[in-house]
């Protein structure tokens, strides 16, 4: 009987669907869409972004816990698991049909900086492959881009504050950013955001909420709609307002 009743345990569990799991949410320390209190992975998050997806979370009856780890972690995680939401996620055309999209949660600015007062120069991708090196996010859109366009001078890094840093000290020349996110950062790191300079703009672009192909169906709707009805009945754009710089 006992070895009956313990295959019947296998079975269940064998046959429950990944997705009862529930789903797991991640983001990263990327102001000021999604960073945390006190600018560690432990800490609270927050942002507008994080007030978004609290708010989609809300309407659809999901009480999951945000999870906060380094970008090129959570990346990976959503190619391999099948129950993945990850943001805020730059949506590009090489990207589109990985995932699963909610959005936009976001906009941002690429733009070059380098440490204030240095006599680095860049006037058009063709001048920026000739400096020495550039600090790129390991895994992100940026660090794809640059690499789409030819560069073979990059610098990669998992955290943006060392890439900040190493900027700062003339390690790399360049470092390649979101125009708000530096300013964000810096402060964070009790650093004068002067200190670092925009030496040109690369390119706009748009973020959003990346979730698995393989997140339950019934899971996407009810996510969709509460987006939808949050951007309907404008608790969407009182986000917006509320971090408006």
């Amino acid at each position: 009987m006992k070895r009956i009743l313990l295959s019947l345990i296998a079975l269940l569990v064998i046959s429950i669907p990944a997705h009862a799991a529930g789903l797991r949410i991640i983001t990263e320390i990327s102001p000021p869409l999604n960073y945390t209190d006190d600018g560690t992975e432990t800490g609270k998050p927050m942002g507008q972004a994080v007030d978004i997806v609290m708010e989609i979370q809300k309407r659809a009856g999901d009480t999951t816990p945000i999870e906060v780890m380094p970008w090129a972690r959570g990346y990976d995680l959503i190619q391999k698991e099948s129950n993945v939401v990850l943001f805020s996620t730059t949506r590009t055309p090489a990207r589109e049909s990985l995932f699963q999209w909610i959005g936009p949660v976001g906009t941002n600015e690429w733009v070059f900086v380098t440490k204030k007062g240095s006599s680095v120069k860049a006037d058009s991708l063709e001048d920026a492959k000739k400096v020495g090196s550039i600090g790129a996010y390991k895994n992100d859109a940026r660090e794809a881009f640059l690499k789409e366009q030819g560069f073979t001078n990059l610098d990669s890094a998992d955290d943006t504050v060392t890439l900040m840093k190493k900027t700062l000290s003339g390690r790399n020349d360049l470092w390649l950013t979101d125009k708000q996110e530096y300013v964000d950062l810096a402060k964070s790191q009790k650093i004068d955001p002067s200190e670092l300079s925009v030496v040109m703009s690369v390119k706009k672009t748009e973020l959003a909420l990346a979730l698995s192909k393989g997140v339950d169906a019934g899971i996407l709707e009810k996510w969709q709609k509460a987006f939808a009805d949050m951007k309907a009945d404008g608790t969407y754009d009182k986000i917006l307002a509320k971090w408006a710089k």
